[in-house]
């Protein structure tokens, strides 16, 4: 009988074939295999899993024959894979020293194993690291460990390096803050151990998220220091210096100087951080702005009131922006609001109330008084409050008088007197009663009726004269008549019965004789506008008349002013003053100290009336001396 174990070599939980046998014997003999509490009787090989335990290492073969029973036992060596890893090391390491990781496997059998490290596959049972670095903290190292049974099933166990060193510090070199303004300076830190971080400022310390106030007089530069500690290496501490910059504003100053015909409004910004200014001038009345410049320095020739008010110098750097101001003012006397005052005017019943109310400005101030009916009303029943508009460059005042509860004592004229300088300005207010002003609905519906009436009357006058006006007429027919004369040469005494009306353009009467040529009257102008009434014309109008071939071109100079009363188609009666002769000529002159009328007839005009000097000497038989007037064609 045999009993064979293939590969002579057993490992646990390993596949192992075993073979029983027993040759020769009549009849065949029966073999069994058995193992722990397997029994087999194949003739064939039997694959058993063998387990590492000292109970179980026995395998026996049993063989039954008639004859006899035989059995063999084989005791196996069962080997087996270590069952844990252990990593040493003399750990933390410290940032800059020399690290080792010792790998030992752990209840195996045998005990003669392979290892290897995993990163840089280092087969030795050390893994040696000669200058540790902040950057091997928590690497991640692997060791692998086997004997005969697992090399394709390593046993392996994973560590992170512990390296601790000296935190490192996040903070920037230089910090720029603004003055007077509270700041927190941005510090930070890593490291191994986990370091606290403080700030540090002439020689005190505070924690990291604290503020800063820092002025030009008491800047200093910061530390950020970072403390880490350690069981092993003690403190390990950093420290890093940050250096403080401070932005600040400018100083501003803004000078008005008052020169003859000339003022200089000048900006100036110094002493600031950055010092690259930006500068603007705004002129201000009130609250609103006026006028704005975009420069330093702004001169004014023959300054007025218009550029008086608060002058205000803007400056500006990155993050600043200042202004100053500077007030210019001139002499001005009273100047009334246009816009917060009440009306003067105020019809209101009895018991009602009423606020009469005035604003104004001036410089210097003015005084203010109210009177009624030119006596002075107590200063304790009016007020007197400031007003800022922007009508001012100033402040103004505005002046109110309450009248509360109103008697028939009470209506009346109201002053306000304001007392400037010298002068005194009065603003005149009145309060009547409702009842007497008020219009009754009568009175207004029958002014509206007679002013419809006036305007139809004048239209229809006004298409009448039009009508007129069309009417041709080129021949006209004067007869001349002479009433209450007292002699050939006397002066008609008979005034035209029309009143005139005053011609604006120049109109001419062209006369004819049959001994004479053409004589021509400016008519210009008439007298005023009175009934059967002759007025005198500023400027003077000229008669012109041909006399017979006995006279050449004389022009008689009237010493007062003589009239020619005229009707046309589109006019009223006209008079013609013909006092002076135009141009400056050789003519022989007549004085004539009477006035004389003629009446003159045209066929689509009453009667005309013309003055004519006394040197005209009408006969009897239409015959004279001088030039005769035999028909006139007006033009115009």
């Amino acid at each position: 009988m045999t009993l064979n174990v293939s590969g002579g070599k057993v490992c646990a939980d390993t596949p192992t074939k075993f073979h029983c046998s027993w040759k020769g014997g009549n009849p065949p003999v029966s073999v069994t295999l058995m193992y722990k509490n397997v029994s087999n009787t194949s003739k064939e090989e039997v694959e058993l899993n063998v387990i590492p335990s000292k109970s179980h290492q026995t395998v026996k073969c049993l063989g039954i024959h008639i004859a006899a029973n035989v059995s063999h036992e084989k005791n196996l060596t069962i080997y087996y894979p270590p069952k844990t890893i252990e990593i040493k090391a003399d750990e933390p390491f410290l940032e800059g020293s020399k690290g080792i990781l010792h790998c030992k496997a752990i209840n195996g059998y045998p005990e003669k194993y392979s290892y290897r490290w995993d990163p840089n596959n280092n087969t030795s049972q050390n893994f040696t690291l000669p200058q540790l670095k902040r950057t091997h903290n928590n690497k991640v190292c692997t060791c692998y460990a086997s004997n005969m049974c697992n090399k394709k099933r390593e046993l392996h166990k994973t560590h992170w390096i512990n390296v601790e060193y000296e935190p490192d510090i996040t903070a920037s070199e230089d910090v720029t803050l603004i003055e007077n303004q509270a700041s927190i300076v941005n510090c930070s830190a890593k490291g191994n151990p986990i370091p606290e971080v403080r700030l540090e400022c002439r020689n005190h310390s505070f924690p990291s998220n604290s503020p800063f106030t820092f002025n030009r007089r008491n800047i200093s530069d910061v530390f950020c220091v970072a403390n880490a500690k350690s069981t092993k290496h003690g403190n390990l501490t950093s420290r890093k210096k940050i250096n403080i910059l401070l932005k600040y504003p400018p100083q501003v100053n803004i000078h008005i100087s008052n020169e003859t015909n000339n003022i200089i409004i000048n900006c100036t910004a110094f002493d600031g951080n950055p010092d690259i200014y930006e500068y603007k001038l705004k002129q201000k009345w009130g609250n609103a702005t006026k006028n704005t410049y975009t420069m330093n320095v702004l001169s004014i020739n023959n300054p007025s009131f218009n550029n008086t008010g608060t002058w205000v110098c803007h400056v500006s750097n990155e993050d600043f922006h200042v202004n100053k101001s500077s007030n210019y003012k001139i002499p001005v006397k009273p100047i009334f609001s246009s816009i917060s005052n009440n009306p003067k005017k105020r019809n209101v019943s009895i018991g009602e109330s009423v606020i009469f109310k005035q604003c104004f400005y001036s410089h210097p101030k003015s005084d203010v008084k109210w009177q009624k009916n030119e006596k002075l009303i107590d200063s304790n029943k009016y007020s007197t409050t400031d007003y800022l508009s922007s009508e001012f460059p100033f402040k103004g005042i505005c002046t109110s008088l309450k009248i509360e509860d109103i008697k028939d004592n009470d209506f009346g004229t109201y002053r306000l007197r304001v007392q400037y300088s010298i002068e005194t300005e009065i603003i005149t207010f009145t309060l009547k009663s409702k009842e007497i002003t008020e219009l009754s609905l009568g009175m207004i519906i029958g002014c509206s009726v007679g002013t419809v009436l006036l305007l139809i009357i004048l239209g229809l006058l006004a298409y009448k004269c039009h009508k007129i006006r069309d009417v041709e007429g080129t021949d006209e027919t004067i007869s001349y008549k002479q009433n209450n004369m007292d002699d050939a040469n006397g002066n008609i005494s008979r005034e035209p019965d029309k009143q005139c009306t005053e011609i604006s353009d120049l109109r001419y009467l062209w006369m004819k004789q049959p001994d004479m040529d053409d004589a021509y009257v400016n008519d210009s102008q008439t007298p005023g506008t009175v009934e059967n009434q002759y007025a005198e014309i500023s400027h003077p109008k000229y008669l012109c008349m041909k006399k017979r071939e006995a006279v050449e071109d004389q022009y008689a100079e009237i010493s007062h002013p003589k009239y020619l009363c005229m009707k046309k188609p589109d006019m009223d009666d006209a008079y013609i003053n013909d006092s002076q002769t135009p141009g400056t000529v050789e003519v022989q002159y007549a004085e004539v100290s009477e006035h004389i009328y003629l009446e003159i007839k045209q066929r689509d005009m009453d009667v005309a009336y013309i003055n004519v000097p006394k040197f005209l000497e009408i006969t009897s038989e239409g015959r004279h001396n001088g030039p005769v007037v035999r028909s006139v064609d007006s033009r115009s």
